[in-house]
C-alpha cells in the first residue's frame, strides 16, 4: 500500500512539473484588413488632396472639423486612394478636399471602389434693416457631414461638423464660396439677437427690425478662401522624412478669423480652410529627431498671397520650398 501510494505520488508530482513547463500558444487576434477606396474630383480626375475622417461608434476621437472643418485622418495619396481600417460598425466615412465633399455610410463601402466628391455650391445672401444694408455683419454657416442616426452616444464633436464665417459688404451682401449642398444653419451676430435658421437655398435675403449701432462698419467682402499647396525641402523633395505640422495661419488685417490647415505626412501636402484675404503669414514646425529618442522642434515660416475678390474655385498656392538642408534625424532608439 505504502508502495502504491509512493508511485501515485510521484506520478501526480511528474504531471504537475510537465503541465508547469508545457508551452501554450496564445489564440491569435484576427484584425480587420483595411479597406481601400479611389477618391476622384468631380470632373473624374483622382484626388490627392482629399482628407478623410472615419466616424464611428466607440471611437473616442475628436474630429477636429469643427471651426475649419477641414482637419482628417489622413490624405490621399497620390492615385487618390485612401485606406482605413473600421473597428465597428456603424460607421461613415467623411471626406473633403479643395474641391468637394462626400460622406459614405459603412453598407455603401466595398474595397478598391470609387467614389466621385460632390462639387461645393455657393451661397449668396444681403442682410438689410427696413431696406437699409448692414455692413461688416458676421455670417456663419454650420452643418454636420456625419449625420447617420445610428452612431449614438455622440456629441458633436465627435462628428464631423462643417462651420464656414465671411462678412457682410457694404451694400449688405455677403457671399459664401465652399458650402455643402444640405441644409445648413445661417447665424449671425450674436449680439444682434437674430436666430439661425435652416436653408438649403442659394440665395438668402434676411429681414429683421434690430438695434442701432450694434455693427462694425468693415467693407470687405470674406468668401472664406480654400488654399492647398506643398512643403519641399531645399533640394525641391517633399518633406516626408520628418515628423511636421501647420501651427499657425495669420493676417495681420483681419486677427479675429480663424484658420486651421491639415497637414499630411503623405507627399508633404496641406490644404487650409476659411483663409482670409491679403498677405497670410504660414507656419510649420518639424521635428528634428536627437539621439535616444529625444527631439526639438524647428520653425519656418512662408507667405503667400489671397486675391480680395476670392471666386469658387480653390487656390493653389506655390511650393514653399525650405532655403536650408535640415539636419539628418537620428535613428529610433529601440524601447527596453
Amino acid at each position: 500500500m505504502i508502495r502504491y501510494i509512493s508511485s501515485l505520488i510521484t506520478t501526480l508530482t511528474l504531471l504537475l512539473t510537465s503541465f508547469a513547463h508545457a508551452q501554450f500558444t496564445q489564440p491569435t487576434i484576427l484584425q480587420p484588413a483595411p479597406i481601400t477606396l479611389y477618391i476622384l474630383t468631380p470632373t473624374g480626375q483622382p484626388d490627392y488632396f482629399a482628407q478623410f475622417k472615419l466616424i464611428e461608434r466607440g471611437r473616442q476621437e475628436y474630429a477636429h472639423f469643427k471651426d475649419s472643418f477641414a482637419h482628417g485622418d489622413d490624405i490621399a495619396d497620390a492615385d487618390g486612394s485612401i485606406a482605413f481600417t473600421p473597428l465597428n460598425e456603424p460607421y461613415q466615412l467623411v471626406i473633403t478636399s479643395p474641391h468637394g465633399y462626400l460622406t459614405i455610410n459603412h453598407n455603401d463601402i466595398t474595397p478598391n471602389q470609387s467614389h466621385t466628391l460632390k462639387p461645393w455650391k455657393q451661397i449668396k445672401g444681403k442682410l438689410t434693416n427696413k431696406n437699409h444694408p448692414l455692413p461688416g455683419i458676421t455670417v456663419n454657416v454650420e452643418c454636420l457631414l456625419s449625420d447617420d442616426k445610428s452612431i449614438k452616444n455622440r456629441s458633436k464633436k465627435f462628428l464631423a461638423e462643417y462651420k464656414a464665417s465671411t462678412f457682410t459688404q457694404a451694400d449688405g451682401s455677403f457671399t459664401l464660396n465652399f458650402v455643402p449642398d444640405i441644409p445648413v444653419d445661417i447665424r449671425f451676430n450674436a449680439n444682434l439677437y437674430i436666430n439661425g435658421y435652416r436653408t438649403n437655398l442659394t440665395t438668402i435675403h434676411f429681414e429683421k427690425d434690430l438695434p442701432p449701432n450694434r455693427f462694425q462698419n468693415i467693407n470687405v467682402n470674406l468668401p472664406g478662401a480654400i488654399a492647398y499647396g506643398r512643403i519641399l525641402k531645399h533640394d525641391h523633395t517633399p518633406l516626408t522624412d520628418y515628423d511636421w505640422q501647420v501651427r499657425a495661419i495669420y493676417n495681420t488685417e483681419f486677427p479675429t478669423i480663424e484658420t486651421k490647415a491639415l497637414k499630411s505626412s503623405t507627399g508633404a501636402r496641406f490644404v487650409a480652410y476659411n483663409i482670409a484675404p491679403g498677405t497670410n503669414t504660414l507656419q510649420i514646425y518639424i521635428r528634428h529627431r536627437l539621439k535616444n529618442n529625444r527631439s526639438k522642434s524647428i520653425s519656418r515660416t512662408f507667405t503667400f498671397e489671397i486675391p480680395d475678390a476670392t471666386g469658387p474655385a480653390p487656390i493653389r498656392i506655390p511650393d514653399f520650398i525650405l532655403t536650408d538642408p535640415l539636419p539628418p534625424n537620428e535613428p529610433k532608439t529601440p524601447l527596453k
